[in-house]
């Protein structure tokens, strides 16, 4: 074998492992079950999981090559959001309010990396963009309920105190009550005639 032949030999090696890790990334894209997209240094998307896209609404072919921006109600808190993924490299856990195709507002918790390269350049970023609106609406009605509870709390320890009050009142008139000189309530009236 020539060396030619061996070179020739090793790059096929090297193009079926990159099919192989191609196929292998799409299928990830697939299964995965958290809303994900790559995007970019300048936030244009790059690629979508299938989670992604039902959460959104678009179709893959609509949302690739558009900038990510555009699910963003506030598009200061999108600036703010890149500034500091661009400064640190990374971001966990901000919440904020994204909007769908369609327009439907949904509250997500947003996570993203800086993706780099041999040299350390970003190359893009990597987002998460998980869905916490249910969770959010749980959290609101279970606020309401506790103060609800706490009211109630007050109104019924409230009640409670001015019983004790009014036993122990009661209690005083009645030990006053057995010390004073009993009176009958049939005594004859005198009158004058």
């Amino acid at each position: 074998m020539t060396y030619d032949h061996l070179l020739q030999k090793r790059a096929e090696e090297l193009q079926e492992d990159v099919g192989v890790l191609e196929s292998y990334i799409q299928s990830f894209w697939k299964v995965l079950p958290i809303p994900v997209c790559s995007t970019n240094p300048i936030f244009t998307i790059l690629e979508t999981g299938d989670t992604f896209n039902f959460l959104f609404e678009y179709a893959k072919d609509e949302i690739v090559g558009e900038a990510l921006k555009i699910l963003f109600v506030s598009e200061q808190f999108f600036s703010q959001l890149t500034n500091q993924l661009v400064g640190k490299g990374e971001i966990f856990g901000f919440e904020t309010v994204v909007r769908s195709k369609s327009g439907r507002e949904i509250i997500v918790s947003v996570s993203a990396i800086a993706r780099r390269d041999e040299d350390g350049e970003v190359v893009g970023y990597i987002f998460s963009l998980v869905d916490i609106t249910e969770t959010k609406k749980f959290e609101k009605q279970l606020t309401e309920q506790i103060q609800n509870l706490e009211k109630f709390q007050r109104l019924t320890v409230g009640r409670e105190i001015k019983m004790i009050e009014l036993k122990r009142e009661i209690s005083k008139l009645q030990k006053r009550g057995s010390k004073s000189p009993k009176v009958s309530a049939r005594r004859p009236i005198k009158r004058k005639l």
